[in-house]
Parts: C-alpha cells; structure tokens; sequence
C-alpha cells in the first residue's frame, strides 16, 4: 500500500496465521512479515480474539476487539427444522450431533472417531465441505455443502451442536462463527476448550 501512495485504513486481523498448519518456514515467515507491516501501516486494527489484540497492540495502540457475531433473523429459533432423522433413514428416538462448517484441519477428526466409537447409538451429522480424511463409522452421515440459507434448518433439526476443534496455538486465535450460530438456535453446545468458547462457559458446555 504504502509503495501504491495510498493509506491503508483498516486492517481485520482474523486469525494468527502464523500458526496455521503445514507451512513451509518461507511460507510463514513471509505471513509474518506482512501480518506486521498490515498492522503498523492501518489507522486502525480489528481482532476477534484477546490473543491477537495483545499480539497486535504492540504494533498499532489503535487496535480493538470486536468478535464475532450472528444474523438473529435467519438463525433464531423460530425457523422450520430440517428432518434430519428422514433425510438420513435413521429412526425417531436417535440422538443427532450436528456440525455445521468446513470439516477441515481445525477439526479433531480423531476427537470425533472417538465419540462415535464410544456412543454407537448415537449419529454424528455434518454440513459443509470435507477437506480432510473423515472418520467412516456407521453413525456418521456427511451431507456436503449446502446453501448458508439451510444451514439454519439443519442446526434446528439436530439434538445437540458440536465444536470440536482442536485446541492449539492456532485455535487459540478464534472466534467461531458457527458458535454464535448454534447459540441463537437455541440448541445445546459441547465444545472443547478454544478460544471463544470458554469465555461462553456459562451458556456452552465445555469438554477436554
């Protein structure tokens, strides 16, 4: 920006990407290095997490936390539900698990295997693209992307909502979105211990 003449006015630090997985040393060095020239060069910084704020507050004073948050319209709990139970030939009384977002390297695929081994009669289903090996149990139902205007639906037509992400120095960066999501939905949340989540402890339940 600064080499184009022009101001830079506002930087929307979202994640510490610094820690994101399966970087070469090139590859994250150089994030590093434009992740502090953003934030010295902005009038002002936005972060979703305290852990960024005190990373880039000693960059730029002008930096505050604002973290994320929900369209209440489309995912309050007055919407129709998704027949999940139907969809998924699976019989009335099954307790679903829902998951709704990219099934990704932040998820613990392995945390999941592991519910799903321990509560066979249980069903764990998922909404979203697959972009990792996903656990192949017979409980587990994958129905793929589908448009954001459904997802309300399916997070209305599950039991229980999970967030079962890894807990890392990359996690410890976030503010999931989806969390928010399945809050205004009105349906339980199990989460491990990352960021965004713990802070709700009062209203989200919390495992290791």
């Amino acid at each position: 920006y600064t080499n184009l003449g022009l101001k830079l006015m506002g930087y929307d630090c979202a994640d510490d990407f610094t820690k994101a997985y399966d970087l070469t040393d090139k590859r994250r060095l150089t994030i590093a290095k434009n992740d502090e020239e953003l934030a010295r060069h902005a009038r002002v910084v936005t972060c979703v997490a305290d852990s960024l704020v005190q990373l880039q507050k000693s960059r730029n004073p002008n930096c505050h936390r604002i973290p994320n948050g929900v369209d209440w319209e489309m995912f309050s709990s007055s919407g129709e539900a998704w027949d999940l139970r139907k969809a998924c030939a699976l019989p009335e009384d099954v307790k679903l698990l829902g998951y709704a977002g990219d099934l990704s390297y932040r998820v613990d695929m392995g945390l999941i295997d592991y519910l799903l081994e321990s509560r066979p009669d249980w069903v764990f289903v998922a909404v979203g693209p697959a972009r990792g090996t996903l656990p192949t149990r017979g409980n587990a139902r994958y129905l793929g992307e589908v448009p954001l205007a459904k997802v309300p639906a399916f997070l209305r037509g599950v039991d229980i909502c999970l967030l079962p992400h890894k807990v890392d120095p990359f996690t410890d960066s976030m503010s999931p979105l989806k969390l928010f999501d399945y809050l205004a939905v009105g349906k339980p949340v199990v989460a491990t211990r990352v960021a965004g989540a713990t802070e709700l402890s009062e209203v989200v339940y919390l495992a290791d």
